[in-house]
């Protein structure tokens, strides 16, 4: 069992044939990235594409490399990232216009931040009676909103 995390324009929920990464922006992005090698014995369908990654700055002399990102449903994955897979995956992102999301809806940021959308309780009592007063209407119950829970780094 693992936790994967995964690059992607989608948003939980909310999936569209615009939101999708495509397998040609990955393989451009494959061969313009001179830290990923796709893995030769691995690729044999047409639904996936994974590739080795050499590390930071290509260090490995490993043929398998240190890591592998696999693409597959529009999105890009990796599965139990350290910290250096997370930087890794925070550039991939910013170059495809994506983010970097958990399994759990959890947000990965470049700057090392983890943001999750949270529900946030709104204030009860006294507060609702004059919301609804002021403004003739009953306050939402719960709202979403982002907040910072962590850091990666």
């Amino acid at each position: 069992m693992g936790y994967y995390v995964y690059i992607t324009r989608m948003s939980f929920g909310a999936e569209s044939e615009e939101t999708l990464i495509s397998i040609d922006e990955w393989r451009k992005y494959i061969d313009n990235d001179s830290e990923l090698k796709i893995n030769p014995t691995y690729n044999h369908r047409d639904d996936e594409l994974e590739v080795f990654w050499f590390g930071e700055g290509g260090v490995s002399d490993d043929s398998e490399g240190v890591g592998w990102f696999c693409w597959g449903d529009g999105q890009i994955n990796t599965k139990n990232p350290d910290h250096a897979h997370l930087r890794k995956m925070c550039q991939m992102a910013s170059l495809l216009d994506a983010r970097v999301l958990g399994e759990e809806g959890e947000e990965y940021r470049v700057n090392g931040e983890i943001w999750e959308n949270k529900y946030v309780d709104n204030p009860p009592g006294v507060f609702k009676r004059l919301w609804s007063c002021y403004t003739g209407k009953p306050l939402p119950e719960r709202k979403s909103d982002w907040v910072m829970t962590g850091r990666w780094d």
